[in-house]
């Protein structure tokens, strides 16, 4: 986040605001020092680790720019359908997807 191409992009962000979020992460977040194998992901072994992590955790939202995982959300395909009755309430999204979801639910 700090990485001085992103701090050229968003100029309004500080490195002391990107401090303040990650400290407020740090403090929010749940570690995990090893994660279950619920899902095997075969045609995406790279992936993997982050589906099983989601649904260890019990999330409802995975976020990601991944065409691969987000198509496990649309296609009806048998493992895309199979993924979604397997993994739910579980949803993967892309960020501005998530910003929107986030939005909304604040408006209500």
């Amino acid at each position: 986040m700090n990485r001085p191409e992103l701090l050229a992009k968003y100029s309004t962000i500080s490195e002391v605001s990107i401090e303040r979020y990650l400290e407020d992460l740090a403090k929010n977040s749940r570690y995990y020092r090893s994660v279950p194998r619920h899902y095997i992901f075969e045609r995406d072994p790279d992936d993997e680790p982050y589906i099983n992590l989601a649904i260890e955790g019990k999330v409802d939202f995975l976020v990601t720019r991944d065409r691969d995982l987000l198509d496990l959300m649309t296609k009806f395909d048998t493992e895309s359908k199979q993924f979604r009755q397997k993994t739910r309430p579980l949803k993967i999204v892309d960020p501005v997807s998530f910003l929107r979801i986030l939005k909304k639910s604040t408006e209500e």
